[in-house]
């Protein structure tokens, strides 16, 4: 896939999302995992408090803060350098946000967390979040995106075409505090992605901090995918709550592209627990031909001595 043609790609796949809701762990919170403005985007939120009392909350947006040097809009009003905005509906009342940056802003994109303050709930809330994309004022395209609900595991269907005009994405996040910071003082999640073939064998395996949004195939080493047309599944799994939407991306020509939600299986019962394996090369290059001089009797090495420590341990 042309480098051109593979970021525009990814500008419209951090913004045409859609997935399938999964009940969340946590009742307070609802959970984007692709928020997306500037660059023709722009993000339609409309609320409605479907209960006879009053509810309270507040909108996050993580990437967007002091220091992130992105400028965000709220129905024309300037919101740059907060990344919350706080939201109170009177009893059956409906409010409508629109998000956007300012003209000319490149795409930025982040994660909407939506939290209910206490004595409310998002139970009683009813929500519409939708993107809107524009080339020279005409609407092009309109995507609607249902929260994500946590889960420990995912799997989903993936295929990509051998000329690259077809590939599927995925976008993971995960829940926030108050001030930003990953909840629960966990720190940013360690991430297992496995590719297995249509025969459900292991292709690729990759892991680390994956939060973000990518293209499946570029969460792996390009010489362990199969080259042609490819048709699997990939598995998404981590010891701590996750929050994933996928999308099938398929260009249409003229650059244009048809962006499809991709239906994924969630596990939000069992954490996934992980086996580490190492292996471990010894190169030895010391001998009485290479150190001739003082070369001892008998020379051998030591057994190999290892042991299991945290982050906190330097050498």
């Amino acid at each position: 896939m042309p480098k051109l043609l593979r970021t525009v790609a990814t500008i419209l796949f951090c913004v045409g999302l859609t997935s399938v809701a999964v009940r969340s762990q946590d009742d307070s919170v609802r959970i984007y995992p692709q928020f997306a403005i500037g660059g023709g985007f722009q993000v339609v939120l409309v609320l409605t408090n479907a209960s006879a009392e009053p509810f309270s909350g507040t909108l996050l947006l993580p990437e967007f803060g002091d220091g992130s040097g992105r400028r965000w809009l709220v129905n024309g009003e300037e919101r740059t350098g907060s990344d919350r905005m706080e939201v109170a509906l009177a009893a059956r009342q409906t409010e409508r946000f629109v998000f956007s940056a300012p003209e000319g802003a490149e795409a930025a994109a982040g994660a909407m967390q939506l939290e209910a303050a206490p004595g409310s709930s998002l139970d009683t809330l009813a929500v519409s979040f939708f993107y809107e994309f524009r080339t020279d004022g005409e609407l092009v395209d309109n995507v609607g995106v249902p929260a994500s609900g946590a889960a420990f595991r995912y799997v989903l269907p993936v295929e990509r075409s051998a000329d690259g005009s077809t590939v599927t994405g995925v976008a993971v996040r995960q829940r926030v505090d108050s001030e930003g910071a990953p909840a629960g003082g966990a720190g940013e999640p360690i991430i297992v992605v496995t590719l297995y073939d249509q025969s459900g064998n292991t292709l690729a395996q990759a892991f680390g901090p994956l939060l973000g949004a990518r293209f499946f195939d570029e969460l792996f080493a390009a010489d362990t995918l199969p080259a042609g047309d490819f048709t699997g599944s990939l598995a998404v799994e981590s010891e701590s709550s996750l929050y994933l939407v996928a999308l099938r991306m398929q260009r249409q020509g003229a650059g244009r592209f048809q962006l499809t939600g991709v239906p994924a299986f969630a596990d939000t019962s069992t954490p996934a627990t992980f086996n580490a394996r190492y292996q471990v090369t010894f190169d030895a290059t010391w001998s009485a031909s290479t150190h001739p001089v003082d070369f001892p009797f008998g020379p051998h090495f030591s057994p190999l001595i290892g042991g299991v420590h945290d982050a906190s341990v330097t050498f």
